[in-house]
C-alpha cells in the first residue's frame, strides 16, 4: 500500500512537471501534437 502511494505521488509529480514545461512553452496544450494541428475559427463573411 505504501509503495502504491509513492508510485501515485511520483506520477503526480511527473504530470506537474509536464504542465510546468507546457506553460513555459506557451500553454498551447496538445493542439500542436494532434493530427491537423491547432483548430481555427471559421471565417466570417
Amino acid at each position: 500500500m505504501e509503495t502504491e502511494a509513492l508510485t501515485n505521488l511520483l506520477n503526480v509529480e511527473k504530470k506537474a512537471e509536464q504542465i510546468r514545461q507546457n506553460a513555459a512553452e506557451g500553454g498551447r496544450g496538445d493542439a500542436e501534437r494532434l493530427p491537423g494541428g491547432p483548430r481555427q475559427a471559421p471565417e466570417i463573411r
